[in-house]
Order: C-alpha cells, then structure tokens, then sequence
C-alpha cells in the first residue's frame, strides 16, 4: 500500500476521534478504545515509516545505478564509432556525438539546435523531409552529406522512436555510418563495371565481326571441302593413276585409280618415296623430269614400271608443279595412264605393217626367184632325162641342181603363200579328229627321246571353222620348232580344251574378244626363248637357228595362218624351263559353217 495514503487514513481516524470526544462527555471506555485504536494506528505509522525508508534507501541505489547506466550510455554515445543524433519530429537537433560531429565536420555545440536536414547534401534533401514526414521505425537511407571540408560524403542512416525527458513528446535516435568509401568503391565498381560492359560490348561487336569473318570463311572452307569432295570422288572414279608427292618424294596422296593400277593401297603407299614403289632402271630419266617439273612447272614422257606383282607396264605419265599461297613449290601432281595395251597394239600394228611391207616385197621377189628357177629347173629336168654324153659326174652335178631348184621353188611357194594369205574355203572341222592325226604323225616322225602327251578336254564335237591342211601346217610347225627346242630330248605336250574369254580379259592381241574358243597348246620342256626375242619370234626371216637351220618364215606363216582364222596366239616362256604356245581359235555350234 502506498504511504501516503497510509498516512492520510491514520490522519481521518485522529480527526475521527477528536469529533467523538468532543462532543459527549468522556467516555472511559471510548477512550480506551480510541486510545488503542490510535496506539494501533502509530504502530501502523511506524511500519510505514519503516517501509519508507527501506524505499528511499531503494530509490537512492536505484537513481546511483540509473546514474551508472546514463553515464555509461553517454560514454557509449560519446564514443560510439557511429554517429548517433538525437532529434524531434521536425529533425532538430537536441543531443549529437563525438562521431557524428567528425562525420559533418562541425563542432558537438554548432550541432545542437540546428535542423538536420540542413547537413543533408541539396540532391537528397528533398527525399529526406519526404521519408521524414512519412516516418517508419528502423528506416535505412544512404544519403549525401553536405561537404563541409570539399569532399563528397555518404552516410548510411536509421531512425527510430524514443521517449523525452518528460515524456511529453516522442524523440528520434538516428544511427549515421559513414559509408563514403564504401560509395566511392561502388562508384568505382561501377566505373569499372561500365568501362567492362563497354569493353565486353565492343569485344562482343568484334566477336561478331569476327563471327561473320569466321562464318564466311567456314562456309568458303565448306564450298571448298565440298569442292575438294567433288574433286575427290571425280579423282577417284577416274581410270588414270592420280598421287602427290612432296619436295622429298614422299607419296602424300594415292587415288583409287592409282590403286587399281598399281595394285598399293593407299594406306600402303603414304609416307613412302615413290621411286620405292616403282622399277628404279629409269632414275636418270626420273631425275630429269623432277628438275624439268622444278624449273618449268610441267613435264611428261613414257615411263615403263611394274605393278606391285612384278607385272611390267607402260604409263603416259605427266607431272605438275603444285605451289603453296606464297607460289613457292610445295608438291607434284603425278597422273599416270596406262598405255600397255595401246603401245602392244601399236606394236602389232607397226608390226602388221612391217609383214604388209615384208610380204609385197617377199610376193616380188618369190616372183622373181621363180623366173629364174623355173627354167632351171626344166632344163635340170630335160638334162636329167637324157644322161648320153654325161659322165657320172655330171648327172651328180644335175640331180644336186635340180634338188637345189625344187627347194629354191618350195621356198618360193611358201613366201606366196605368206604373202596372199588363205584363199581356201573354210569348213567346220572337229579339232580333237586334227589333233589325233597330228599326233600319230609326230610319233612316226620324231625321236624316241621325246615324250608325248594328249591331253584333250573338249566338249562333245567342239568344232572350228577353217581349213583342214592349214590348221595341220600350224600344228607341225610348232611341234617341229618344239622339236628343234629339245635336242637332247624332253616332253612335248598337246592339250585342247574349251574357254570361255570374259570382258575383263586381260588379252594382248587384237584378235581377242569375248566370246567362246577351243584353246589349242603346245608345251615344251626345251632351252625356252630369251626375253629379248620373244617380240620378234612372228616376223618372217627371223630365226634362231643355224644358217641353214631354218628359213625364219615357220611362225611367221602360222601367226598368219591362225590370224586368217579368226584367233590370236599367246607365248610364255622361260629359259631352261620350256614353251608354251596357246593357240585360240574361234569356236561355231554344231552345223555352223
């Protein structure tokens, strides 16, 4: 209870008392009573005295811990690092600190009584009164300061609501940071931040350019793949060898064509000197035409080489000089193309040529010997048929001149017949029915060291058409010549069979073509022909034998008499191995003429 009103009831219960005595005579008892009710009530005054004083002894170390408490908060706002202000409503100015007086560059006494908006920098002034007038607690605003010392300066602020010394009116706390450095880094920041977005944008600008740059020349770099694939596939259906060679002869690239030519795959050939590849006898020829390429950009001749099997060919081969951007010599461009068969089949023309030649002149002069022989040979003939008045002698002298003209008159024959050609009519004629003659005739006639086989592999009535007696002459003369191979004896073999000749035959002659023939072969196991001569074995008057031995006309007459025929002859040989003469005439269907 409080003691005021403690001591303000004692007080009613005295006056209360001295109302009673006074107005009735002294009542003992009531006296009494009023006296114990006023020694109750001095008892009541005393504790109250008591409690009092307990409380003023409470007060007292209350107002020191109060005091205690302030002092320490105005040390705490003195020395604050922050600025701190109390203000108004208005914004003026009751109550600064030491930080705060630093942070506006004015004394703590120049502050007091000054509105606050009047430090607040003129750009931020109006956004102040406005948050000012519209005050919400704890309200943060960066703002601008004005610039006592010349400097620009940022405060960072937050405001709330405290009571006054009398409670009268309600008072507002600002917090102030200073924040100026913070400001300048962020504006900083932002320079630097801006002066990269320039830079990225015109980093971007030239991307873009270079983007265009690039997309052009990749779309260039795509037209020219393309090119290049075109180019590529082109290069590769082509039938001519196509392949690059650096400045050191290395192969850098090898075409389809080139593969099929050569029989190298190009996984095989890259990286490998070309002159690895091919037949090195024509260096010096090679070697010229690098440096002809070098110095003029171009060259072209015939090479021969040989494939990967060891086959030998003819190429047309034309080189090109390939420069880099700088027009300095990079590469050579190599197209090869095969000219095997044209210089065989210019070969056998020039050679068809030279026989022409050969057989008008032979047809001349077999006329010619045959003049001078004939009479000869009939005076040789007469004189014969009248030995009177000639020794014996004399008539061995005759019968060798008469010999002498029957020979020089076949031979003659033999130049006429080579130089007409056949005139005789063609029939069809069953090939294993000649071969068996030709067979039990050479049994009679050669010697016993020479060993025959038959071999025929024919189909039932395999026929030709021809003429029976030349078909024979072909025969012997190659069994003879066969013959004259083995002179200490061996083995001749006669084989017929039929074949079939494909598109892709690989045939060196002329008269080859597709279709079906009975191929006729000739094999021995004599001294062989040398590689030299083997290209001239059918040109007439050209012999290997003996003088004497042989007139040079037996294959010569059969290359005509089988081409006559519609066929072509193929010769392998090898030297102390043997020959082989394959001879492939045309074969007819039963009853055909």
């Amino acid at each position: 209870m409080d003691i005021s009103l403690q001591i303000e009831a004692v007080y009613q219960r005295a006056l209360l008392l001295r109302h009673r005595a006074t107005e009735s005579p002294v009542d003992p008892e009531l006296l009494d009573a009023a006296l114990k009710e006023l020694y109750f009530v001095l008892e009541e005054l005393q504790t109250s005295q008591e409690e009092l004083r307990h409380q003023n002894q409470e007060l007292i170390a209350t107002r020191q811990i109060v005091e205690i408490e302030r002092q320490r908060y105005q040390t705490l706002f003195e020395l604050a690092p922050d600025g701190y202000l109390v203000t108004n409503r208005q914004g003026l100015i009751y109550q600064a600190n030491q930080a705060a007086a630093r942070l506006f560059a004015i004394s703590q006494e120049y502050l007091i009584k000054k509105p606050l908006v009047v430090l607040i920098h003129e750009s931020d002034r109006s956004r102040f009164q406005a948050g000012l007038a519209n005050f919400h607690p704890v309200q943060n605003w960066e703002l601008a300061l004005n610039p006592r010392n010349g400097e620009n300066q940022f405060v960072a602020m937050a405001v709330t609501k405290i009571k006054g010394k009398h409670q009268q009116e309600d008072m507002l706390l600002w917090s102030l940071r200073d924040i100026t450095i913070c400001k300048q880094m962020e504006q900083q920041l932002q320079s630097a931040h801006d002066q990269l977005e320039q830079r990225v944008e015109e980093r971007t600008a030239q991307l873009q350019q270079i983007t265009v740059q690039l997309q052009a020349k990749i779309a260039q770099q795509h037209q020219a793949q393309q090119k290049i694939h075109e180019q590529a596939a082109l290069i590769d259906i082509a039938t001519d060898a196509i392949f690059v060679q650096d400045l050191e002869h290395r192969i850098r690239f090898w075409s389809q064509g080139a593969e099929r030519l050569y029989g190298y795959r190009a996984a095989d050939t890259i990286g490998r000197k070309a002159d690895e590849l091919f037949d090195r006898q024509a260096a010096a020829q090679l070697a010229a035409g690098w440096k002809q390429t070098i110095e003029q950009g171009f060259w072209q001749a015939e090479l021969a080489q040989v494939t990967q099997t060891g086959k030998p060919i003819i190429v047309a081969s034309r080189w090109t000089l390939v420069r880099d951007e700088s027009a300095n010599p990079k590469s050579i461009l190599v197209v090869n193309t095969d000219i095997t068969e044209k210089k065989h089949l210019e070969a056998q023309y020039f050679r068809a040529q030279r026989l022409e030649s050969l057989g008008k002149i032979a047809s001349g002069i077999a006329h010619d010997l045959n003049n001078v022989l004939h009479p000869i040979l009939m005076i040789s003939e007469l004189l014969l048929h009248k030995p009177e008045g000639l020794n014996e002698r004399s008539q061995e002298m005759l019968q060798i001149l008469s010999s002498s003209a029957k020979r020089g008159a076949s031979l003659t024959k033999q130049i006429l017949s080579f130089a007409r050609g056949s005139q005789a009519q063609h029939v069809p004629l069953e090939v294993g029915e000649i071969l068996t003659e030709v067979i039990r005739v050479l049994k009679q006639t050669l010697p016993k060291s020479i060993a025959i086989e038959r071999h025929i592999q024919l189909e039932t009535k395999s026929l030709i058409s021809g003429v029976s007696s030349q078909i024979h002459q072909v025969l012997m003369n190659l069994c003879i010549n066969a013959r004259d191979a083995m002179p200490d004896g061996g083995n001749l073999t006669l084989t017929a069979e039929n074949r079939y000749l494909e598109p892709n035959y690989p045939h060196k002659s002329a008269n080859a073509h597709v279709g079906n023939y009975v191929m006729i072969t000739v094999a021995d196991t004599g001294s062989g022909i040398p590689p030299e001569m083997r290209e001239q074995i059918f040109e007439p008057f050209f012999t290997t034998k003996e003088f004497g031995a042989g007139t040079g006309l037996g294959l010569a007459i059969v290359e005509n008499i089988v081409k006559n025929h519609g066929g072509f002859i193929e010769v392998s040989s090898e030297c102390g191995m043997g020959t082989r003469f394959q001879v492939y005439l045309p074969a007819i269907e039963s009853g055909a003429i």
